[in-house]
């Protein structure tokens, strides 16, 4: 009955032309990644597929590896039957907003609404001292499969779950061997 409704839904979603707010889901640990608007749900998914959006590589990079796991993106309908755009901008940033505050990492390049992101002050001088440090005392770490085929190179544990969305604390717990598990979000992982 669940499936019937879902085509129904979708169908429906792509003959009105309201607008939609939508989240696309990693399929692996069922998290949102990218929060976006649209009047056509059918074809803004198609775009997102195809790993072409020049404005965002990070967005394009992270899908593609989905695609290359054979686990493509899922979408979810956040809100819908939206009239204006501007209504679907806010709806949009509020989301974007709560996902952030909860937590998750968002690929979108801004807050929403079209906006451009908001700037971090600058760094003072030890500050940018203290990353650089950071930044060199990083070890790469690299993703495989359970059958030990090499899937992915992060520059550091905290790159890795960024992209991945699996726990950075158990990745560096199966890295450097001191868990009886040899997986983390049924991978392997080892230091470089």
């Amino acid at each position: 009955m669940k499936y019937v409704y879902n085509i129904i839904l979708f169908l429906y979603i792509c003959f009105m032309k309201t607008h939609i707010v939508y989240a696309l889901i990693n399929p692996i640990n069922s998290t949102p990644f990218y929060v976006g608007e649209t009047t056509d749900i059918k074809n803004r998914i198609k775009k997102h597929l195809s790993c072409n959006d020049r404005h965002n590589n990070e967005k394009n990079k992270f899908i593609l590896n989905l695609l290359n796991n054979s686990t493509p993106p899922d979408y979810r309908i956040l809100a819908m039957d939206i009239e204006s755009k501007e209504g679907a901008e806010k709806i949009e940033t509020e989301f974007i907003e709560k996902y952030k505050a909860s937590g998750f990492f968002l690929y979108n390049k801004n807050n929403g609404g079209n906006k451009p992101p908001l700037q971090n002050k600058k760094n003072s001088d030890e500050q940018k001292a203290k990353l650089v440090l950071c930044s060199t005392q990083k070890k790469a770490v690299i993703q495989y499969t359970k059958n030990m085929e090499f899937v992915k190179e992060f520059i550091g544990v905290r790159e890795a779950c960024r992209q991945t969305k699996i726990d950075h604390r158990s990745i560096a717990s199966v890295a450097s061997g001191k868990v009886s598990r040899n997986t983390a979000g049924g991978f392997k992982w080892k230091y470089k």
